[in-house]
C-alpha cells in the first residue's frame, strides 16, 4: 500500500526484502544498508525492528511503523530500538507511527496522491487523526508545509519538532495533536519560545479518551487544567475536537503571511498604544512605518481568543515580525508571564 502511495505521488522509492529482487514492480535490494536512501520506513514485527534499525548506518531518518512497544507494555522493545537507533547513527521517528506528509518533498501516507504546497504544519501522535486532518483540511482550503506523525514519541518528540518549525520559513502556523508530550519542560519551552501560532489539541481528557490515549500510544495524559495552563501561559490555542483543529489552522492561514527566508535587517522598533490598546509599528529605512498589525481586541487567552473570533496572533507578538528580529523581546501587556504552572486554578 505504502509503496503505492509514494509511486503515486513520484517519489523514487526501493523495497528491502531478503530474496526477492522487486515488490510490486518496485526494485528491492536485500539489506537496508545496501539501500542507499535518506528516509527509511521500517514495517516488521516489533521485536525484529531494532535489527533492522541497526542497518541504517548513513540514513539520517527511520520511521518504524510498528506497533506492539510501549505502548503494548514492552517497554523493553521500545529501549532496544532507541539504542539499535543512536548505534546507528539514525534519527528515530515513532514507533507506532505514519510518517511523515510533505508536499514539497512528495512525500505522503495518504492516498490520492499529495496536495498542494501551502504553510501550515502539522505534529501528531496519531496517524489516524493526522491523515483526517489532511483529507478534510485540503478539501477546505489548507495547504501543508510538513505534517509528521511521531507515534510513541522515543526518539524525536513534539517539542524538539516544534523548535525546528520554528524556524522554517515554509512555515506560518502549526497544529499539535498530543497523546504523551514525553518532557513537559521541553514543550512548555518550545510552545513559549515559537513566533508562530500554535493549535493545540490534547487525547486523553476525558475517561474514555485517557484509554483510548493509553492504549495508543501509552500516554496518559489526564489533568485537562494543566493544559488550559500551558495554553494560557504560553499562548497556544486550545482546541476540544478535530474539526475545531483545522478551522483554526484555516484561519491562521488566511491570517499569518509567510516569513521571509531572508528578511531584511530592522532598524528599530516601536510600541505605543491607542484607544487603551496597544500596537506595533517597525520603522523602515527612512523611520516610516513598514507596517502596522491589527491589534487582538480581547484578552489573549481568554474564551472569544482561543475560539478564534477576533485573534490576531496567539504569541503575544506581532504575527508580522517573528521573535528572532526584535531588538529585544516583547509581550502584549495583556499576556500573563510565562511560568512556572501548577494544577490548581
Amino acid at each position: 500500500m505504502f509503496l503505492d502511495f509514494y509511486r503515486a505521488a513520484g517519489t523514487p522509492v526501493v523495497a528491502v526484502h531478503p530474496t526477492a529482487t522487486s515488490i510490486g514492480g518496485v526494485p528491492a535490494v536485500p539489506t537496508l544498508a545496501a539501500a542507499e536512501v535518506d528516509y527509511a520506513l521500517v514495517a516488521v514485527p516489533a521485536a525484529a525492528c531494532a535489527e533492522v534499525v541497526r542497518q541504517a548506518r548513513g540514513v539520517p531518518y527511520t520511521q518504524v511503523m510498528s506497533g506492539g512497544f510501549g505502548e503494548a507494555g514492552r517497554a523493553d522493545l521500545e529501549e532496544a530500538l532507541v539504542a539499535a537507533a543512536r548505534e546507528a547513527g539514525t534519527r528515530l521517528l515513532g514507533p507506532n507511527c505514519m510518517g511523515v506528509y510533505c508536499p514539497k518533498g512528495r512525500q505522503t501516507f495518504v492516498g490520492g496522491g499529495v496536495g498542494p504546497e501551502g504553510s501550515v504544519a502539522l505534529i501528531s501522535q496519531s496517524g489516524g487523526l493526522a491523515g483526517e486532518v489532511i483529507k478534510v483540511g485540503e478539501r477546505r482550503g489548507l495547504a501543508f508545509s510538513r505534517v509528521a506523525t511521531l507515534g510513541n514519541a522515543a526518539d524525536v518528540t513534539p517539542a524538539e519538532l516544534l523548535g525546528w518549525l520554528s524556524r522554517d520559513p515554509s512555515t506560518s502556523a502549526v497544529g499539535l495533536y498530543l497523546e504523551d508530550p514525553r518532557d513537559g519542560l521541553a514543550l512548555f519551552s518550545a510552545l513559549s519560545s515559537c513566533p508562530l501560532p500554535v493549535v493545540l489539541l490534547v487525547g486523553g481528557r476525558s475517561g474514555q479518551g485517557r484509554r483510548a490515549a493509553a492504549s495508543h500510544t501509552g500516554g496518559m495524559v489526564s489533568d485537562a487544567r494543566i493544559w488550559q495552563a500551558l495554553a494560557d501561559q504560553t499562548g497556544a490555542t486550545l482546541v476540544t475536537t478535530q474539526d475545531a483543529l483545522v478551522g483554526a489552522l484555516a484561519y491562521f492561514q488566511a491570517h499569518t503571511p509567510v516569513r521571509s527566508p531572508t528578511p531584511p535587517p530592522p532598524r528599530g522598533a516601536s510600541i505605543r498604544g491607542s484607544a487603551g490598546r496597544p500596537g506595533c509599528w517597525w520603522s523602515g529605512p527612512a523611520g516610516a512605518p513598514a507596517c502596522s498589525p491589527p491589534t487582538p481586541s480581547t484578552r489573549r487567552g481568554s474564551p472569544s481568543t482561543r475560539s478564534l473570533t477576533t485573534c490576531s496572533t496567539t504569541s503575544g507578538r506581532s504575527a508580522w515580525a517573528p521573535a528572532a528580529r526584535w531588538p529585544t523581546r516583547w509581550r502584549s501587556p495583556w499576556a500573563p508571564e510565562a511560568g512556572p504552572t501548577s494544577s490548581k486554578r
